[in-house]
């Protein structure tokens, strides 16, 4: 990814990251991706609000393999 010009930050929603980290990385993404199905709602929530402030896109999506 770092060949192409990208990164990639990896957030766990509290469980070792502290959750007060997040809002401050997401204004600088191009895209925020998690699965719906392994966040709490108040995170969730959360995220949609801070990607909406700068326009970031936000893209919930299932972690299953189906």
């Amino acid at each position: 990814m770092d060949a192409a010009g990208g990164a990639l930050t990896v957030h766990d929603d509290g469980i070792e990251d502290r959750k007060g980290l997040l809002p401050a990385a997401l204004p600088n993404a191009d895209v925020v991706l998690f699965p719906v199905d392994c966040i709490d709602h108040d995170s969730m929530n959360m995220l949609k609000r801070v990607c909406e402030r700068p326009g970031v896109e936000y893209a919930p999506r299932s972690s299953s393999a189906a």
